[in-house]
């Protein structure tokens, strides 16, 4: 059951990442009805994807097409597991650039959206080689489901750089 939940969960990721906002604004009427239903496939949209994007580009000197790359098919995430007693699931990347870690605390997400990303996006801004980790993306739930409702598949994920991309495996 939970490899299905986490191929479920990272496909949403990789399609959230993938498709524009605007497609996803023409989905026909019938998608909430059928997302409601679902318990692990969330529809999942980028929140700020412009603020995002503009940090990828200043910061990170990462173009949109090489951002895209890593999330290039449906099977792109690999899962890392629930770690830590904050019930957040992790997935990297297959080419090891980046990590998503689940926010599924309501007071969590709330608070990264509604408290901390401006100040973030300031400091990241002010101070371009600051060793904060860089948040690439923010995705969010567009539709309720049954699966978010209850807690059984996270709502909220970061997308941010993976700080031991190019490490050897085993290398402390």
């Amino acid at each position: 059951m939970g490899r299905h939940r986490d191929n479920k969960i990272s496909r949403s990721i990789v399609s959230a990442i993938q498709e524009d906002n605007k497609t996803q604004r023409r989905l026909r009427l019938w998608r909430p009805l059928k997302t409601f239903f679902a318990l692990y496939g969330l529809l999942l949209i980028r929140l700020r994807p412009e603020l995002f994007k503009r940090l990828r580009e200043k910061i990170c000197k990462l173009s949109d097409d090489e951002y895209k790359a890593s999330f290039k098919d449906k099977d792109a995430l690999v899962a890392k597991g629930d770690m830590g007693y904050s019930g957040s699931t992790f997935f990297n990347t297959k080419d090891d650039k980046f990590l998503i870690k689940s926010i599924p605390r309501r007071f969590e997400h709330t608070f990264f959206r509604d408290d901390l990303l401006e100040p973030y996006v300031s400091h990241m801004e002010s101070h371009p080689k600051s060793l904060l980790v860089r948040i690439t993306d923010f995705l969010g739930w567009r539709y309720p489901s049954i699966g978010g409702l209850f807690g059984i598949a996270p709502t909220y994920h970061l997308v941010m750089e993976n700080l031991l991309h190019g490490q050897k495996q085993g290398s402390d």
